[in-house]
C-alpha cells in the first residue's frame, strides 16, 4: 500500500530548512546531488567541548513527509538548544519525495544500504559519518503508514537504559501511542520495539541488509541510538508534535545524564 496523504514542496522545504539553519548559525554542507538536487546537512558545535553531541537525520524515505518537517519545525522555531553539538541530516531523499515513494530515484530502499553501500547518495553519507567523532545519541525520524499510533526502535545500551518508556510518555501527551503486541512484524510492547543486535543479520525483514543506526553501532560512532515512527494516517501537525516531543524528550535526557 502506498502512502496518500499529505506530501511537501521539496524545493520550498529544502530552501526553507537551509535558510533556517544558517539563522540559527548552523554550518550548511552538501552531502551530494542526488538526481539533481543538493542533499543538505547541517552542523553546530556547542560552546564547550564536553557538551554532548547529537546526530539526527530524517527524509530518508520520499513517502514519509512529516520527518523533514519535523526538523523545519524545530530549526524554525529555535528549539535546538546551543548545549549541544549538533549534526542534522534533514532530508537524506529528496528525489523520493518528488515522486512519493520509500525509495531513491532508482528504486534503491536507502535504509537497507548501509552493510554494502551501491547508492553515491550512502556512501557519500557512509563516508561523512566515518569521519566524524562519535555521536552521544542518534536520533532518527522515519513514519508508518500502517501503524495505530506512534513507536519507537530502541536498541539498549548502558547510556540509554530505561529512557524508552519516559519518551512515549512525552510522546503520548500529544498523539496516541500504538500498543500493539507486534508492530512491523516484531515483538513489541507499549509502543516500544527492543530488537537484539546480535540478531540483525538473521532478522526475516533485513535479510542481512542493514538500516542505519545497525551501521553506526557497529562502527562504534554512537553511544545511544532510537529510531523513531510516526502514524502517516494522522493529520501533519500531531505527526510533527509526536516528533518534536520524542526528540525534545531525548536531548533533555541526555542532557541529564550529564549532569
Amino acid at each position: 500500500m502506498a502512502y496518500t496523504g499529505e506530501t511537501i514542496d521539496v524545493d520550498a522545504t529544502l530552501q526553507r530548512l537551509n535558510k533556517a539553519a544558517s539563522e540559527r548559525g548552523f554550518d550548511c554542507f552538501s552531502l551530494v546531488e542526488q538526481d539533481g538536487t543538493v542533499v543538505p546537512y547541517f552542523t553546530r558545535a556547542a560552546k564547550t567541548e564536553s557538551a554532548p553531541r547529537i546526530y539526527l537525520l530524517a527524509g530518508m524515505h520520499g513517502d514519509e513527509p512529516a520527518s523533514p518537517l519535523s526538523v523545519l519545525d524545530l530549526l524554525e522555531n529555535d528549539l535546538l538548544g546551543m548545549g549541544v553539538d549538533w549534526t542534522i541530516f534533514p532530508m537524506l531523499n529528496p528525489a523520493g519525495f518528488r515522486i512519493n515513494q520509500r525509495e531513491n530515484h532508482q528504486g534503491v530502499d536507502l535504509n537497507r544500504e548501509y552493510k554494502a553501500p551501491t547508492t553515491k547518495e550512502v556512501k557519500a553519507h557512509v563516508e561523512v559519518i566515518e569521519q566524524s567523532e562519535p555521536w552521544d545519541l542518534a536520533l532518527i525520524i522515519h513514519e508508518d503508514w500502517e501503524s495505530e499510533g506512534y513507536y519507537l526502535y530502541d536498541l539498549p545500551t548502558e547510556l540509554t537504559d530505561g529512557w524508552a518508556p519516559r519518551i512515549i510518555e512525552a510522546v503520548s501527551r500529544v498523539c496516541p501511542i500504538d500498543l500493539s503486541d507486534s508492530i512491523d512484524e516484531m515483538s513489541a510492547k507499549g509502543g516500544i520495539i527492543a530488537p537484539r543486535l546480535e540478531d540483525i543479520d538473521t532478522e526475516p525483514k533485513l535479510m542481512g541488509h542493514w538500516p542505519e543506526p545497525i551501521f553506526m553501532h557497529a562502527e562504534g560512532k554512537i553511544r545511544g541510538t532510537y529510531t523513531f515512527e510516526s502514524p502517516s494516517s494522522f493529520d501533519f501537525t500531531t505527526r510533527i508534535q509526536a516528533h518534536n516531543a520524542a526528540i525534545l524528550a531525548s536531548v533533555e535526557l541526555l542532557l541529564g545524564s550529564k549532569r
